[in-house]
């Protein structure tokens, strides 16, 4: 009768530990994992609207309406997607992460953070900096050691 006892008891402990393993370690280090990821396509996949292209200026050449306002569209949500990534990238690390050192050091994610707000507004200036916008999203990679193709 005691073994079953010490066995029923020891699973739940078991189960228990396990849960709270995953719940503060595992599903956080998946989360950022995964912004880790859509960071690093981001980066890649929209480098030519990011690094090349000029925000679009209705004066500036006869653009019929529908392209100008799909050039606007398609700034305005790389934008807010490269600013939703940086505020996720804030907010789904935990100190446990940071206490396990699965993650960069503070300093680093934010300054990487910071440099993706940097990256959406500049979306949307007229006058891009390109030679900034090209260091910004370097220095992301570097930062988060991800992949971001920049050269």
């Amino acid at each position: 009768m005691n073994q079953i006892i010490l066995t029923t008891i020891l699973g739940f402990v078991a189960g228990c530990a396990g849960l709270i393993f995953a719940k503060l370690i595992i599903d956080p280090y998946l989360e950022y994992r995964t912004v880790l990821k859509e960071t690093s396509h981001t980066l890649i996949f929209h480098a030519g609207l990011i690094n090349s292209r000029p925000f679009p200026r209705r004066n500036d050449i006869a653009w019929p309406r529908e392209d100008y306002e799909k050039a606007v569209e398609e700034h305005v949500s790389v934008s807010k997607k490269v600013r939703d990534l940086s505020a996720r990238l804030r907010s789904c690390v935990t100190p446990t992460l940071r206490v396990l050192r699965l993650v960069p050091p503070t300093n680093d994610l934010s300054d990487a953070a910071g440099r993706l707000i940097r990256i959406s507004n500049s979306m949307l200036e007229a006058n891009k900096k390109f030679d900034l916008l090209y260091e910004d999203v370097k220095a992301v990679g570097q930062l988060l050691k991800i992949d971001v193709a920049s050269g």
